[in-house]
């Protein structure tokens, strides 16, 4: 393939190297793809009206050169990825954004503070959440190894 878009990414653990078309190309059943992603997403611990509005993006796409690629559902696919893996790291990003934009609201003092303290904030929510997050997976690895090491001495 002499015309095929390939890229390589360095990692700490190694290279990883992705090829444009074949992820462009993939061939899935659009309707399996879609009831499995409405069941995800129905398991968010979200309004339904943010479900709905997640939802109506499922069929937007865009042409990249001659291939369709369905934008919407890999939104949507990597919003319920994030959100399901990250839930610390997104509730403290989201509260951060909430507390800036409310920050650029005051009169006069917003113009100031939003910018400057909002983002500061909000780059600091964003790190606890993450922390948090970080640190619930090291405990769950933990305990998951020191349940193991637990039954291998317990037989022997």
């Amino acid at each position: 393939m002499a015309d095929s878009k390939k890229f390589r990414v360095e990692t700490p653990t190694g290279a990883v190297e992705f090829d444009l078309d074949k992820i462009l190309s993939a061939e899935l059943d659009p309707e399996e793809t879609k009831e499995a992603l409405k069941r995800k997403l129905n398991l968010l611990n979200i309004k339904a009206g943010e479900k709905g509005l997640l939802w109506s993006l499922v069929d937007k796409t865009i042409w990249i050169g001659n291939k369709l690629l369905k934008i919407g559902q890999k939104i949507i696919e990597v919003v319920v990825y994030v959100v399901s893996k990250f839930p610390m790291t997104v509730s403290g990003l989201v509260l951060g954004l909430t507390i800036q934009m409310l920050m650029q609201a005051i009169p006069f003092l917003g113009v100031f503070l939003g910018p400057v303290v909002g983002s500061l904030l909000t780059g600091v929510l964003f790190f606890g959440g993450m922390i948090l997050d970080l640190k619930n997976k090291i405990q769950v690895l933990l305990s998951g190894s020191i349940h193991t090491l637990k039954t291998a001495f317990s037989e022997a």
